[in-house]
């Protein structure tokens, strides 16, 4: 590894009861269920071989336990933030997906240039629901605020499907294209002062948006 930059590992947070229903949770705080954990012990195994030096996570719950089994039973520190929370998504939370994808796929159609980068990360196709710049931006400064003490090491970080797939998107857009992240899926970024690069993909599939 790089001794100018740090590896790390974000990992999406075990299945939920409205991951199973297909409901959108957001900021709203849903723990895991009984398949969320053993999901979490399964990637426990698929990590063991990684010394993560230290784990950070969301706030909300259902990130919170997937990182704690993960990284059970080692005594490195655990952070959580807020910055590392899912999408806001306002009154569309519990919403089923089909619901919202449908209403995002309307506007994108009826909209001109919608298929460059630039337009899809940075629309607000309703003024509830944050845009994918904003949850990059937050997700991105918080992380380069903090690596840089494992330069050179490997930390685990546990959020959400839709922070996963802010990044993608930014690192590796595709016109038209939205983002699939399973539940404890995850992306291997390597970061550093001027490094903010993709490794590697697991549980990551693309579906065309519209």
């Amino acid at each position: 590894m790089s001794q100018e930059s740090c590896e790390v590992y974000i990992v999406r947070h075990g299945e939920t009861d409205w991951n199973a229903a297909g409901r959108l949770q957001g900021h709203t705080d849903i723990p895991l269920n009984a398949q969320g954990m053993l999901q979490a012990q399964s990637l426990k195994q698929v990590l063991s071989h990684i010394s993560f030096k230290a784990a950070f996570s969301s706030d909300l719950s259902r990130a919170k336990e997937t990182a704690k089994c993960i990284i059970d039973p080692h005594p490195i520190p655990l952070f959580e933030s807020s910055e590392l929370r899912e999408r806001h998504a306002g009154s569309f939370e519990g919403k089923s997906f089909k619901e919202v994808d449908n209403l995002m796929r309307q506007f994108f159609i009826s909209r001109p240039g919608a298929s460059s980068q630039e337009e899809y990360l940075n629309s607000v196709w309703h003024p509830e629901v944050e845009t994918w710049s904003s949850v990059f931006c937050r997700v991105k400064n918080y992380l380069l605020s903090h690596v840089h003490p494992y330069t050179g090491q490997a930390i685990l970080v546990v959020s959400h499907g839709g922070v996963i797939r802010s990044v993608l998107d930014h690192v590796n857009f595709i016109p038209k294209n939205k983002w699939v992240i399973s539940n404890c899926g995850y992306i291997k970024l390597k970061i550093g002062q001027q490094l903010f690069a993709l490794e590697e993909t697991v549980g990551v599939l693309s579906k065309p948006l519209f």
